[in-house]
């Protein structure tokens, strides 16, 4: 063959696996294995990160497949959503690197042109990710793609709403969600379908306090509403723009953009710009408490969060207590009175259990600083040994900030001052307070997000009000309970995430289902122009590919697919559709056959997201037979500096380069054998040219084993069959398991090791090539194309249609792997004691114990349950020993010890077979090698230590030789 030239033989073998049907899923055998992955959205090209889990996918159905299963391994693309809206208007606006790919692709001018509509470039984009699977060697079955968008996958999604309405799983009511500006309302959770950034964002309802200045109010919006007892003065920002707006018949001052969330929020209405200024010096009422605090300047606050008016606690809040200590030395720049500022002293309103204990036992409590001896200013002390003494220190301030919260949230409460809450501890009293103020009057909600959120388009996203939203309701308890019933039965990759799964469904809330805006996807059946969102509508997508293939065949019209239909097909009610019976008949005999799923995989981002969902709506609507079986989690692919590779973030060549580059084989390979599936991999193109030069050593072993062509078996070809089969039990069990890794690991590397020992042994009969070719089909699965090529050399069939070798059918033989397994280990114990040699090797000799030594091992072995006393006892009185007990008790202790651990002694000449093996070893060491019997050189030291398959070991110098010649 020569150079394995990857481009071509891939090329060759994709168009020979399309053409030959192989992938299509037919019902033959009997039993079946179904597997679906998380359908990729349609946001731009597929790169390394994606195809990882891909190519599990693709390993774990042709495994199965060469196992005797008939295989269901369809895809399809996840249009719904504005990814493929962002997408199309990345090419509408020009943007180069866009354009640039897809004309790198082959996508001609006039196809990019019709990408500038959001469907069309869907459409487009599911055929270039269809030649790409198809350029992995992926078997899919290309007869079932689908596409979210189509009006067939629609009617599908439209009648299982009605069956969660008819569960009186629907629900309407208010709800604050994420919305952007252009694109309207979107999903914001890990999976980022919607967004760009801010996937692990978390909504914060904050407490907006509402201090009385004039006829206005400067609303303070807070996470610790309690610390309003402690409060000094009002924060805002000198150089943020201000804006004055209504709502509730109420006038607020607050931040530009605060402005516009609670446009958003409370429907305020926006009066016009208002400067604060002259505000600063000047006084304001705080609610609840009722006194005037001075409002002061710091640009520590950020007007992107919350309102932009920030309430001061300096006893309890570093921010606060920095802003302080720098208005207090900056007072004059605003006009302010200094000595005024200095008396604005922290209020003290919460004690720590420690603090408690302090009182309790009279223990005297050291005071934060001189000049405030009050108790408890957990803020000013964490200040000042961190010695932060302005804002300028944000990281600083932020690790204070969160060393403060969790001291006093989980330890602490509430003090005399605070009212009818003191005693109260924070941790269980936040959300009363909450809740009393709002219907006092004096306070009110608002949200935010806890990191900034930015939409596919560019766009920051925001959080609105929308009065009538939908809901799926998650949070029922039966739906509930049944999931994690289900959950605890399932076959779930990794364990760990079994007890995660039920934790996320515990804690599940019901979740907005539909959205309005500029959304590509199913209408909600019952409110007209709003469509369902993407998680939404892809919980039971894989039950659609069983109808699919009659969808894309033509053989099932939209007008077939009707609620009776579906009813009929996916649930066995009533009597279907009338006009397509028989159809209808095969179609439902496919879901009975087919369903449940085996395996649904997915990335990390899935397991807080889409798997919970897709369990529980499984289980609001199948029987429960066709609950899915299993879910398999792999983690990502990372850039160097660990973050995720994704199409919105960028980082990553496409596929076709990288197939070009390093080989499909080899990526393959990459993804099986670097990392284990739950931990994430760094993509490293040095590592991927490693794993490409192991594809090609396999072509090259397969050539040399082409070479021997001796017909006898001895020793060697036995221990070779016996390491097969061991090797072959072990990769059985591995995929079993699904532990790929592992299971790439006992193939790729420890098995043929075991062939080249074989060959470096000496190894020359054909039957070493015949057992490679059993050993070829069990590395198909992973890498096809180098199997496939060096299948066909010997075969006029396709290896991927093989049944991968019986383990039974390959005899194990201990004797062999012990004889081998202990020159191994001789040679290892040769070359440790090489290592530190200073001169060159002349001479090994081998020292084998007397036969003795041998009776003494066999005698423990037999007896290894018998105390040392005992067995010393015993072996006193047989002549055998008799004469070497001085001996025999310094090393029975030790040795039956070591005999306790094993199973069985060998039983192996270990003279004739180290002499047999001298050569071999002479070789290895270029060295004269000597086997002696240790009783045939009794004044020799290393004899004497010499041990049942443990020689004595002599190493000479080439000088020692000389001298001694």
């Amino acid at each position: 063959m020569g150079t394995y030239n990857h481009i071509e033989i891939e090329k060759k073998w994709a168009k020979i696996w399309e053409e030959s049907g192989i992938w299509r899923a037919e019902r033959k055998n009997g039993k079946k294995f179904f597997l679906v992955f998380a359908y990729p959205g349609a946001s731009g090209l597929l790169h390394a990160g994606h195809m990882r889990g891909y190519t599990y996918s693709d390993i774990i159905t042709r495994w199965k497949r060469m196992q005797g299963y008939d295989v269901l391994f369809p895809a399809g693309v996840h249009a719904s959503g504005i990814p493929a809206v962002s997408f199309a208007k990345k090419i509408e606006l020009g943007d180069a690197f866009t354009i640039a790919q897809l004309r790198e692709l082959g996508i001609d001018e006039d196809t990019i042109q019709r990408m500038k509509s959001p469907e069309d470039a869907s459409y487009e984009l599911l055929k270039i990710y269809v030649s790409m699977w198809k350029q992995f060697g992926f078997l899919i079955d290309w007869d079932r793609t689908i596409i979210t968008i189509s009006p067939e996958y629609k009617k599908f999604i439209t009648w299982q709403f009605e069956k969660l309405m008819e569960k009186n799983l629907l629900i309407k009511k208010e709800h604050f969600a994420p919305l952007c500006s252009n694109c309207g309302p979107v999903a914001v959770d890990p999976s980022e379908t919607d967004i760009s950034k801010g996937g692990n964002a978390e909504i914060l309802e904050f407490t907006m306090l509402k201090f009385r200045y004039e006829d206005m109010y400067l609303p303070a919006a807070t996470l610790r509403p309690e610390t309003i007892y402690g409060v000094t003065n009002i924060w805002l920002n000198p150089n943020e723009k201000y804006m004055l707006v209504s709502f509730n018949n109420e006038k607020y001052i607050v931040s530009a953009g605060a402005a516009k969330k609670l446009e958003k929020q409370k429907f305020a209405k926006i009066l016009g710009e208002f400067d604060v200024k002259p505000l600063f010096g000047k006084t304001c009422i705080a609610p609840v408490v009722e006194r005037a605090v001075p409002i002061l300047p710091s640009d520590f606050v950020d007007g992107d969060v919350a309102t932009g008016v920030v309430m001061s606690v300096p006893a309890h809040a570093p921010y606060d207590w920095a802003a302080l200590l720098e208005i207090r030395e900056n007072a004059e720049n605003f006009g302010l009175n200094k000595e005024e500022i200095r008396k604005i002293k922290p209020v003290s309103i919460i004690e720590t259990a420690e603090e408690i204990d302090a009182m309790e036992t009279r223990a005297p409590v050291k005071p934060a600083i001189d000049h405030f001896p009050e108790r408890g200013l957990s803020a000013v002390d964490i200040c000042t040994q961190l010695g932060i003494k302005d804002t300028s220190n944000r990281e600083k301030l932020d690790e204070a900030t969160n060393i403060v919260y969790k001291k006093e949230f989980h330890n602490g409460r509430l003090k005399e001052n605070c009212g009818k809450y003191a005693g109260k501890k924070i941790s269980e009293i936040k959300d009363t307070i909450k809740e009393d103020f709002i219907k006092l009057g004096v306070a009110d909600r608002m949200y935010e997000f806890s990191e900034k959120v930015v939409c596919r388009c560019g766009n920051p996203v925001v959080i609105a009000a929308i009065p009538d939203q939908w809901f799926i309701k998650y949070s029922e308890g039966w739906l509930k309970e049944a999931s994690k019933r289900h959950a605890e039965r399932m076959m779930l990759k990794p364990e760990s995430y079994r007890d995660e799964i039920k934790r996320v469904i515990d804690w599940y809330g019901d979740r907005a289902c539909i959205r309005q805006g500029k959304w590509l996807g199913t209408e909600f059946p019952y409110k007209k122009g709003w469509i369902i969102e993407p998680i939404s509508d892809s919980t039971l997508y894989p039950a659609f590919y069983i109808i699919s293939k009659y969808v894309n065949t033509g053989a099932l019209k939209l007008e077939n697919l009707t609620s009776a239909f579906f009813d009929y097909v996916f649930l066995g009610r009533g009597n279907g559709n009338p006009e397509i019976r028989e159809l209808q008949e095969r179609i439902r005999s496919d879901f009975e056959y087919w369903y449940s799923l085996d395996i649904n995989l997915g990335g990390k981002e899935h397991k807080t997201v889409h798997f919970p969902v897709f369990l529980m709506n499984h289980v609001a609507i199948l029987e429960e037979k066709h609950w899915p079986a299993g879910i398999f989690v792999n983690w990502h692919l990372t850039m160097k500096s660990g973050e995720k590779i994704s199409k919105s973030k960028g980082g990553m060549v496409a596929i076709p380069r990288i197939a070009e580059k390093f080989g499909v084989d080899a990526m393959r390979l990459y993804y099986a054998h670097a990392a284990s599936p739950d931990t994430d991999l760094e993509w490293d193109e040095d590592t991927v040219l490693i794993y490409k030069g192991k594809v090609e050593k396999i072509y090259a072993l397969y050539e040399e084993l082409c070479a021997l062509n001796d017909v006898h078996e001895g020793h060697l070809e036995k221990w070779l069959e016996s390491r097969f089969a061991m090797a072959l039990h072990l990769a059985f069990d591995q995929m079993e398991q699904l532990a790929l890794r592992e299971c790439a690991n006992t193939l790729f590397f420890e098995f043929y090791n075991d062939i080249r020992w074989y060959i470096k042994r000496g190894g020359k009969s054909r039957r070493a090539k015949e057992i490679f070719m059993e050993y070829l089909k069990t590395l198909t699965p992973f890498t096809p194309n180098i199997c496939e090529e060096i299948w066909s050399r010997e075969n006029g069939t396709l290896i991927s249609t093989q049944r991968l070798p019986e383990p039974e059918k390959f005899v194990r033989n201990a004797d062999a792997e012990r004889r081998e397994e202990f020159l191994q280990q001789i040679i290892d114990d040769i070359r440790n004691i090489t290592k530190l040699l200073p001169h060159e090797i002349g001479k090994i000799v081998l020292y084998v114990a007397p036969a003795w030594k041998r009776e003494l091992v066999r005698y423990i072995f037999q007896n290894k349950d018998k105390d040392v006393g005992k067995m010393l006892k015993e072996l006193a009185g047989k002549s055998v020993f008799s004469p070497h007990m001085k001996e025999i008790q310094k090393i029975v202790p030790k040795l039956s010890q070591e005999i306790k651990k094993k199973n069985e002694m060998p039983e192996f000449d270990e003279l004739e077979f180290l002499k047999e093996s001298s050569a071999f070893i002479a070789q290895e060491f270029n060295a004269v090698v000597e086997v002696v019997s240790a009783e045939a050189a009794q004044n020799e030291k290393k004899a004497a230590i010499a041990m049942p398959f443990k020689p004595g070991i002599l190493v000479l110098a080439k000088t020692e030789v000389s001298k001694n010649a």
